[in-house]
């Protein structure tokens, strides 16, 4: 957390991953740069003997972290490069993740793979790095990614109602999350979004929208802001409550569509926690099931 990172003085892991730098706790920083370098503090502390694990497709954190002392583990798409790989480096395929560690060639087989989306191909390929920096083999990476299904309310599977999958990504708090969680999904969705505003600016899923949702369902302090920004790209209905939501998205969804809590706000407008929200919202899915069981559906 970049929160922590503010105030660290000794700090020093062995080794030390950045997945990604997009905007986020804007309320609380100057600008993005700020941010940015409130993040890659993480390195700021490690040796030369330390390695720093980076997404090589992602040019501001390659900018910031130029001038690091640890050694660099790089991880990118396979459109990004050339046919020569570099040392100590993940290329991500279609079919495969392919690490060259100590001038080895190794393939990871991502068919068995159980998490939805581009980037969590490259969350594995940035996890299998720091592995292989601290003496994981290839062997046990395959067994751990073929036996993990996930992280809760991180575009968590909860249930199926009437042909709709209700999926919780109640962690995603800023807006490159949302895109990301669109983005792991072909069927159209239904995208409940909203919370409190950390300065996001809500324009720049203008794009994700179009190709992806067939309806939004705002919620909470920054319904009005989201509305604003993304309201003329797809029919747009505010909710007062979390069950109000899933009943008004119930109402919009067909078979084979997905509804998805990905909310692009922090969660302290009406709960404790993103975990919290994203139970709330799992509750409300589930009394919803029992309704339509017990007949008792109704319009709100």
């Amino acid at each position: 957390s970049s929160f922590q990172l503010d105030t660290i003085e000794t700090f020093r892991p062995k080794v030390a991953v950045l997945l990604n730098i997009t905007e986020d706790h804007l309320d609380r920083y100057q600008d993005f740069s700020d941010y940015a370098k409130s993040k890659c503090r993480i390195f700021e502390n490690q040796k030369k003997s330390d390695v720093a694990v980076i997404n090589g497709s992602d040019s501001a954190a390659l900018s910031l972290c130029q001038h690091i002392n640890s050694k660099k583990f790089l991880f990118y798409h396979k459109n990004n490069l050339g046919s020569k790989q570099l040392a100590n480096s993940a290329i991500i395929s279609d079919t495969d993740i392919r690490f060259n560690i100590n001038k080895k060639i190794k393939s990871l087989d991502i068919g068995s793979i159980k998490l939805p989306g581009d980037h969590n191909l490259e969350n594995i390929a940035a996890a299998s790095l720091a592995a292989f920096a601290m003496g994981g083999t290839l062997e046990g990476i395959q067994s751990a990614i073929s036996s993990f299904k996930g992280l809760p309310h991180r575009i968590e599977y909860v249930n199926t109602v009437n042909g709709v999958r209700y999926i919780d990504d109640s962690k995603a708090t800023n807006a490159d999350a949302v895109e990301k969680a669109l983005d792991a999904f072909n069927n159209p969705v239904v995208l409940i979004m909203g919370g409190r505003n950390k300065d996001v600016d809500f324009t720049t899923l203008q794009t994700s929208v179009r190709k992806h949702v067939k309806k939004l369902i705002v919620i909470g302090e920054a319904r009005e802001e989201i509305r604003s920004a993304l309201g003329h790209i797809t029919e747009t209905e505010p909710a007062a409550t979390m069950d109000q939501a899933v009943h008004r998205a119930h109402q919009s969804a067909t078979p084979g569509d997905v509804v998805l809590l990905s909310p692009a706000c922090s969660s302290f407008d009406m709960y404790n926690n993103y975990a919290e929200r994203g139970k709330n919202f799992c509750e409300a899915v589930n009394r919803l099931i029992k309704e339509i069981k017990d007949g008792k559906t109704h319009t709100t």
